[in-house]
């Protein structure tokens, strides 16, 4: 009866003075354990049910090699997506980075001629407003258009996926804002638009005959001739359409381009027409 206490305490007083377990272990063998651990923890993350794999208190080499694992793969993830999000460069040297630049304001613009296009349709926007904004477009248009040099726009709104006919008919092919192609719908024939429309024809006329060939000098005369026949909505006849038609093709050139023999005799025929039309009908219409 007595021997089993003495017995136990004496294993408890061997147990107190003996070395803790860790300082027994080879370290070889403890390099073993912490490789169990981690094929023991990788092996319950890969199988679909199972026991949960051991604890943190049961196995303290389990922590240490599992937190090492999840920093590489930390770090992994850090570095592909710093990759991914590493910039691509459009140019190498100035002068392309120059033309991207001027290709992004391009875009932008015939973006905004769009918005005014259809703004102005919907009544959105006053009319003096919107003449003088789009006027404000179609030069900025023509000043990137020539810094631009070859580019072709029906090209370039195709290759970005611009899905924009009203910039392109208002900055391509008619080259001016619609109160000056189609009037701004208020009836003005007082004598002094009859008298300053006169001044353009005759201006438009001499011009020719003084040897006016490139088109910076003439389309500004075409411009304001046509301005000021649409600003008398009750004035119509045939050849009025031939000089919005010049008008049209004088914005299509370069400013530098002149006109042939062969075009300067032909505009000057249809000014000419278009003059007698338009005194016949004032005639007319004072008569009324």
């Amino acid at each position: 009866l007595t021997f089993l206490p003495q017995h136990s305490a004496l294993c408890s007083h061997q147990h107190l003075i003996q070395p803790p377990l860790s300082n027994t272990i080879p370290s070889l063998h403890i390099r073993k354990m912490s490789s169990f651990a981690y094929n023991s923890h990788s092996h319950y993350n890969n199988s679909a049910s199972g026991p949960a794999p051991p604890s943190s208190s049961s196995n303290p080499y389990h922590n240490n090699s599992f937190a090492i694992h999840s920093q590489k793969h930390a770090n992994n993830l850090s570095n592909s997506s710093t990759s991914k999000k590493s910039k691509v460069k459009l140019h190498e040297t100035s002068e392309e980075r120059d033309r991207y630049d001027n290709m992004a304001e391009l875009y932008s613009l015939i973006l905004t001629t769009e918005k005014l296009e259809r703004a102005y349709v919907k009544d959105s926007i006053k009319t003096d407003e919107y003449a003088q904004a789009c006027d404000d477009l179609i030069a900025k248009f023509k000043t990137f258009k020539h810094i631009l040099g070859d580019i072709n726009i029906e090209q370039f709104m195709a290759q970005y996926k611009m899905n924009c006919p009203a910039a392109y008919n208002r900055l391509c092919l008619i080259g001016v804002n619609a109160t000056v192609e189609h009037g701004s719908g208020e009836k003005n024939n007082s004598g002094y638009i009859v008298l300053e429309t006169t001044q353009h024809f005759i201006t438009a006329m001499d011009s020719l005959r003084l040897n006016m060939r490139s088109v910076d000098e003439l389309q500004p005369l075409m411009k304001v001739l046509v301005e000021a026949l649409n600003k008398q909505s009750m004035i119509e006849f045939p050849a009025k359409r031939k000089m919005l038609d010049w008008l049209r093709d004088l914005n299509g050139m370069r400013a530098s381009d002149e006109l042939d023999e062969h075009q300067v005799r032909q505009l000057l025929h249809d000014l000419d027409n278009a003059y007698n039309e338009y005194g016949g009908e004032i005639k007319k219409n004072q008569g009324s």
